[in-house]
């Protein structure tokens, strides 16, 4: 019974050591920059772009109404671009990461159930003259990138340190 004990609090004590690591640090300030830049970066494309390619795209997923097709095409690249500068800044870092997880997982469900329907769209995740032309494999290769996006906002979301962050918040 001793023996598990003893197993049990050096298996403690190596989890805890590679989590005061000071790589661990850089790993957690790296997946910010990454997921911060990008949640900017197709803020920004979607409202420099064309808003009628953004909203056909919104609707090629065939899901919404007209009416929330053109509220999410409104609303969605602002919100990209508070949730980069938020993330970037390091600003209630846990919080804004469950808001991130939240939509990238919704954009796996929205494009995974469109590859399932067989539907053929742009997924208008970077605006106009998207990296897709609605292949399959293309698809595919998009619901790719954003697990491993899903996985980098995990890093920081569910992180205790934040060394290089303004207000990270409440991080336990």
């Amino acid at each position: 019974m001793t023996e598990k004990i003893t197993a049990q609090n050096n298996s403690n004590k190596n989890i805890k050591k590679y989590f005061n690591n000071k790589y661990y640090y850089y790993l957690v300030l790296i997946s910010r920059i990454i997921m911060g830049t990008v949640w900017i970066y197709a803020g920004l494309k979607k409202i420099l772009g064309n808003y009628l390619e953004l909203l056909y795209s919104i609707q090629s997923y065939d899901l919404f109404s007209d009416t929330v097709s053109i509220f999410i095409s409104n609303t969605l690249p602002i919100c990209e671009i508070i949730l980069g500068l938020l993330i970037l800044l390091g600003i209630f870092v846990k919080p804004i990461g469950k808001i991130s997880l939240f939509l990238l997982i919704l954009f796996v469900i929205g494009l995974t159930q469109a590859l399932l329907r067989g539907l053929s769209i742009d997924c208008g995740c970077f605006g106009e003259n998207s990296e897709n032309n609605g292949s399959q494999l293309d698809m595919i290769l998009i619901i790719f990138r954003d697990i491993i996006f899903i996985v980098l906002t995990s890093i920081f979301t569910w992180s205790k340190q934040h060394k290089y962050a303004l207000y990270p918040g409440k991080t336990s």
